[in-house]
């Protein structure tokens, strides 16, 4: 088949793919029954985050501070990391057409869909993959459960559309003629910085670094790693070294994007613990294992009885490859002890097994830093436990292992087709893989609860606009109970924030900030409820959900001080107390 034609027929068939990966994502999520300016999830973990980052990034020049969160001084990141700055300027330039947290978000959320299938179809065009293969491992790359289980709650992860491209760059490093520089007859490389396609992966370095941090460091680990084997193997420096300017170029975009923190930080980082890298770690089983509620009853329930009986059960349950992954991945273990036993593969030419070498020690090495008790532990313990969830690699081994099968079945295939009718055969057969390797990937599971997500959110939404009714524009609104932000198990004070025009609410404090500390020791001052009012604040807005007895015992002992009862969120989950009144009664 050819691998190359005209570039109409590219653009109709990139095109082609895009909007059917925009009628699965539909399809897949049943987007008809939504209303996009409500966010596809909206509970009480992290996709609150995500909306408030959005918020804040629409509302605000950067990310660095919030006159509208953590009253009474406002709140500033200066303490708490955030090197997004990519996602962030997506968020501000989708800001300006709209002002729906929501809709900004879920836009967001739905362009991964097609940009993660157009890089990966790009790349394995790149890579010499006839179309229909390309377009197999696009889809089925596209549509991994890990796309969907991280969602909007973890969604500069679910965002791994630089994935490929990175893929791309690592393969590049596995070769003779690695990225920047060319060795030639040359004992030491010399630079080659007009060669086609260097200011392609310069960019994609910036775009590494400014994005997700942890995507950031295994691409680090992976470049070094494939380099100095490479350069080993070669017994040429050009490898290890074009890997270590592309490492130096990803790890100083980082820090100049961190740069603000490290000048105008505390030095107090959010503490994790080195434990935290086994209990976050990738689990084999967990790659080979169908997704939890898989369509067919039988595969469903074996997911759900190793899920009750094994440890460690948490994110990385998206760990899953689906069917066609996970015979990708063994099929690249297979190779390793293919390869050590000194068989070859006559009908692969030979840059097809370096591809697949390169893949297999790409695959292995993310597997030994990502299991339990692998080197991304050691890393925790003597290094730094920043870094902790490990099996987000997966979606690398994912993509190794989609190549592996990808390039197999094109090699053995699609290369040797002569007849149209054969082609249009082969074309047929991959469209029912591609069908059962959809089918077995995504559930019914991956569908939001409209209903409820919507009731929800029009029942916060009222309510804070009824509260913008009672108080002055721009005044304060101290948020009870006290929770910590951010690395916090719930995040629900931050729906004021989301819905509010007007208003400055106390939730967003950093913690060990100023307001934080302000917060945290107000109940040990006497008169609390005068200190809020001194400090400025105009109401008090308390989440039932979070407080023992539904908040009982709070509201009584506020409705007596102030003398009225308080307004009811339409779902009776909140409440707020005006303090315009009782501030008057107060001496001056």
């Amino acid at each position: 088949m050819k691998l190359r034609g005209s570039p109409l027929v590219n653009a109709a068939i990139y095109s082609a793919g895009a909007l059917v990966c925009c009628g699965l994502t539909g399809y897949f999520l049943d987007l008809w029954r939504a209303d996009l300016r409500i966010p596809l999830a909206y509970g009480t973990s992290d996709e609150l985050v995500i909306g408030l980052s959005a918020k804040w990034a629409m509302e605000n020049p950067w990310m660095l501070y919030n006159q509208d969160l953590g009253m009474p001084f406002g709140s500033e990141m200066f303490d708490a990391p955030q090197p997004y700055v990519f996602p962030y300027l997506i968020f501000k330039l989708l800001g300006l057409t709209t002002r729906h947290f929501g809709l900004v978000v879920n836009l967001f959320y739905l362009f991964t869909f097609p940009t993660v299938l157009l890089s990966a179809l790009y790349v394995f065009r790149r890579l010499r993959i006839g179309y229909p293969a390309a377009l197999l491992g696009s889809f089925l790359y596209t549509f991994l459960p890990y796309h969907f289980m991280r969602g909007e709650s973890h969604l500069y992860l679910a965002a791994y559309y630089l994935v490929p491209w990175m893929a791309q760059l690592i393969f590049q490093i596995g070769s003779d003629e690695p990225p920047f520089l060319e060795q030639g007859g040359k004992p030491w490389p010399g630079l080659a910085w007009r060669r086609a396609g260097t200011l392609g992966t310069v960019v994609i370095c910036l775009l590494a670094g400014s994005s997700e941090a942890y995507y950031a460091f295994f691409d680090c680990f992976l470049l070094l790693m494939v380099g100095a084997a490479t350069s080993i193997a070669l017994r040429r420096p050009a490898p290890l070294l074009s890997a270590l300017m592309s490492t130096g170029l990803i790890a100083t975009t980082a820090v100049l994007c961190l740069l603000p923190h490290v000048l105008y930080g505390q030095g107090n980082p959010i503490a994790r613990m080195p434990g935290d890298a086994e209990i976050y770690a990738l689990k084999m089983s967990q790659l080979l294992l169908p997704v939890s509620g898989h369509r067919l009853p039988y595969l469903a329930a074996l997911k759900h009885n190793y899920a009750q009986a094994a440890p460690l059960i948490n994110e990385n349950d998206a760990a899953t490859l689906g069917l066609v992954g996970a015979f990708g991945f063994v099929l690249l273990l297979a190779w390793v002890a293919f390869r050590l036993m000194g068989a070859r593969v006559k009908w692969l030419q030979k840059e097809d097994q370096r591809l697949i070498n390169v893949a297999t020690l790409a695959t292995l090495g993310c597997t030994l830093l990502a299991t339990i008790g692998g080197f991304g532990s050691i890393f925790a313990f003597l290094v730094s436990p920043q870094i902790r969830s490990y099996n987000r690699l997966s979606i690398y081994i994912a993509f190794f292992a989609l190549f592996a099968v990808v390039l197999l079945i094109d090699r053995a295939i699609g290369a040797r087709l002569t007849r149209q009718s054969q082609t249009l055969i082969y074309a047929l057969g991959v469209a029912l893989l591609m069908a059962v390797g959809l089918y077995d990937q995504t559930t019914l599971g991956f569908i939001p609860d409209y209903p409820t997500i919507r009731a929800t959110f029009l029942s916060d939404r009222q309510f804070v606009r009824a509260i913008e009714k009672k108080v002055p524009k721009g005044a304060m609104i101290l948020q009870l109970p006290y929770m910590t932000f951010p690395e916090a198990n719930r995040y629900d004070l931050a729906k004021g924030y989301l819905h509010s025009r007007t208003l400055r609410w106390s939730y967003g404090a950093i913690i060990n900030g100023r307001s934080d500390l302000w917060q945290r020791t107000l109940q040990d001052q006497p008169e609390p409820l005068r200190r809020v009012v001194e400090a400025g604040f105009s109401g008090i807005y308390v989440d039932r959900s979070l407080l023992p007895n539904n908040g009982a015992n709070m509201e009584e002992a506020l409705s007596a001080t102030l003398g009225e009862a308080p307004l009811v969120s339409p779902d009776s989950r909140l409440s707020f107390f005006s303090l315009e009144s009782y501030k008057s009664r107060l001496p001056r």
